[in-house]
């Protein structure tokens, strides 16, 4: 809803995010119509969401919810969807982490799969795969910073997880 003055909303919390939405969802319908992509499209304002498709700032219509949930089915994240007087609101549960001994642990809740790795493991795992892997190759596939990436093969190099042979550019 474009003219009630109000601004969309993230409300960041220890064990979820929360997006708040102003305008509220169509009438008469529910976010669970929409989850398997197959429902209608239901354009309040024509002419902003035609610009903002044409604009190629909008893939498509209708799509959102299913995206979310095909994502958050695919990384195993809990999330929600409610609705209030004048918002909608998505909810994003969080999959708490502890340090314990220096390692970051997974408290797992219910509804979170029991294979979370850590950083580090992933690290590990793709290195294991692919021993000559670039340093920034590896913080793609992990979607962490080449400075993270050094940090926790510095680290492990410490702790003797992993060990480097050969040479900087020819080695592994």
């Amino acid at each position: 809803m474009y003219n009630n003055n109000q601004c969309n909303e993230i409300d960041v919390f220890k064990d979820r995010i929360e997006i708040h939405t102003t305008g509220g969802f169509p009438s008469s319908h529910t976010p669970e119509e929409f989850l398997d992509g197959n429902k209608k499209a239901i354009r309040r304002n024509k002419l902003i969401t035609g610009v903002l498709y044409y604009s190629k700032d909008m893939e498509t219509f209708a799509t959102g919810l299913k995206r979310i949930k095909d994502l958050c089915d695919q990384a195993g994240c809990k999330f929600d969807f409610r609705l209030e007087q004048d918002d909608f609101v998505v909810v994003f549960y969080r999959n708490l982490r502890e340090e314990w001994n220096g390692k970051t642990v997974q408290r797992l809740s219910r509804d979170c799969p029991e294979t979370v790795l850590t950083k580090a493991e992933k690290i590990k795992a793709i290195m294991r795969d692919n021993p000559t892997i670039s340093i920034p190759s590896i913080a793609e596939k992990v979607g962490l910073s080449s400075i993270e990436v050094r940090y926790h093969i510095k680290k492990m190099k410490a702790s003797g997880e992993i060990k480097r042979e050969g040479g900087d550019y020819e080695g592994k």
